[in-house]
């Protein structure tokens, strides 16, 4: 054989090797694509592709690759929802509420229920977050909320709020029963007329709780619509609590009246920000510990919490697990509570504080 012959044969050989090289490589990439993805019917389809072409070209098997990916993006798509529908269908079957449901899938939002619409509210990065587990919490054999967490720092104390809806109450037997505080109303604005109106019980509960050794916080039902009605209501607390040794949270409590005839059904969420701001402002510089009272739709439709972040917070919320994105400092659990000394139901809170 001649040297020109055996150098042309030897040309071929390393060709043909380079190219089944690169074939060999491409197949590799192909299945190391499809592995990394563990999708093996994508694997299998690949393979079948290549045993049949007998070959694969660079390009083919780019275009190969981008299918196979495309191909199981759909399939996972196609199986996330599935399995998303299936557990929600699961939750609602087994008796959970479709608003608990909502606030699961969407952990990033607040999500509140009113009059039969669903609102998904952008949790405020700007508002000291809630710090607890949903776990964190237990109601124990007497119906009273207790602390179950781990944080050795935080601190609870069993409360009450009281209003002419307690009747006569016997205070040595509430203090007795493991009830360290009260919150009493002073009195409250009618939603249609507009009247200030103290509290019929008012004097006589102040004055047991007090005698009884509690700490006694007060509270006003505000249907104030502007600023100047606001302070006219911080006045009509202070002047009546200023005989009294009062070192509880001063509140104002902000609830839409839910009626066709109130006066703040067209209240703005700058209107209630304004009125809760006002009252808050009046009794501090009066020297007492200014406090907002609301439940979800309070704090989430009625108020801008962003705005009053400087004031404490008494967050009404009946279920299990506590469903509030914010800080609090006092929670009223539940308003079917009993306490001795209270004929029927109370409403009882927990003060939450940290050492």
């Amino acid at each position: 054989m001649s040297r020109k012959r055996t150098t042309g044969f030897v040309s071929v050989i390393i060709l043909s090797l380079l190219l089944i090289a690169s074939q060999g490589f491409n197949i590799y990439l192909l299945l190391y694509s499809a592995k990394l993805r563990d999708d093996r019917e994508t694997a299998i389809e690949a393979l079948q592709e290549i045993e049949a072409a007998g070959f694969v070209y660079e390009s083919d098997a780019a275009a190969m690759v981008a299918e196979a990916e495309e191909r199981a993006a759909s399939e996972a798509e196609i199986r996330t929802r599935e399995q998303l529908l299936a557990g929600i269908q699961a939750r609602l079957e087994s008796g959970e509420g479709a608003a608990s449901v909502f606030r699961r899938l969407y952990e990033d939002k607040l999500v509140v229920l009113d009059a039969g619409r669903y609102f998904f509210l952008p949790v405020s990065e700007d508002i000291p977050g809630n710090p607890f587990l949903e776990t964190d919490w237990e109601v124990d054999a007497n119906g009273r909320m207790q602390y179950v967490g781990t944080n050795a720092s935080v601190q609870t104390r069993q409360g009450i709020d009281v209003s002419k809806y307690q009747e006569k109450i016997d205070w040595k037997k509430v203090a007795a029963d493991g009830i360290e505080f009260a919150v009493i109303r002073v009195g409250s604005r009618g939603s249609s007329e507009g009247k200030l109106m103290e509290d019929e019980t008012f004097e006589d509960n102040i004055k047991g709780a007090l005698a009884a050794g509690l700490e006694v916080g007060v509270y006003f039902y505000s249907q104030a619509v502007d600023a100047e009605e606001a302070r006219e209501e911080a006045a009509f607390v202070l002047d009546r609590i200023e005989p009294y040794d009062i070192t509880g949270p001063v509140a104002i409590d902000i609830e839409s009246a839910d009626s066709a005839g109130a006066r703040t059904a067209d209240l703005s969420k700058e209107g209630y920000t304004e009125t809760a701001r006002t009252f808050c402002s009046v009794v501090e510089g009066a020297g007492y510990r200014p406090c907002i009272y609301g439940n979800l739709k309070s704090y989430a439709l009625l108020l801008e919490p962003e705005e009053l972040v400087d004031y404490t917070v008494w967050y009404a919320y009946y279920s299990q697990p506590l469903y509030f994105p914010y800080a609090f400092t006092y929670w009223q659990y539940t308003a079917t509570g009993r306490v001795d000394g209270i004929d029927g139901d109370v409403d009882l809170n927990l003060e939450v504080t940290f050492r």
